[in-house]
């Protein structure tokens, strides 16, 4: 699974970066972290800048997971014709 090391590597780690860095975006690669950033974008033009189109990982850094809801996959709207 792509960035299965990646998403694990953060998980294992989440609670040592929301100490340090709660709200930050971390970039991750393998099982290492690259940096911290303010926002997604930048975290993103420094992994392109280091990884060109390798794939790498973009996590904000969270104490718990925002729950996403999908009302129209709920409601099943997804495949509704109008």
């Amino acid at each position: 699974m792509a960035l299965e090391t990646e998403a694990r590597y953060y998980n294992d780690h989440r609670s040592d970066f929301v100490k340090e860095h709660d709200g930050k975006f971390a970039l991750i690669k393998g099982d290492r972290c690259m940096g911290f950033y303010d926002t997604s974008y930048t975290a993103y033009q420094a992994g392109v800048s280091q990884f060109g189109l390798e794939p790498f990982m973009i996590h904000e850094v969270v104490q718990e997971e925002p729950i996403h809801q999908l009302p129209a996959y709920y409601l099943g709207l997804t495949h509704a014709s109008l």
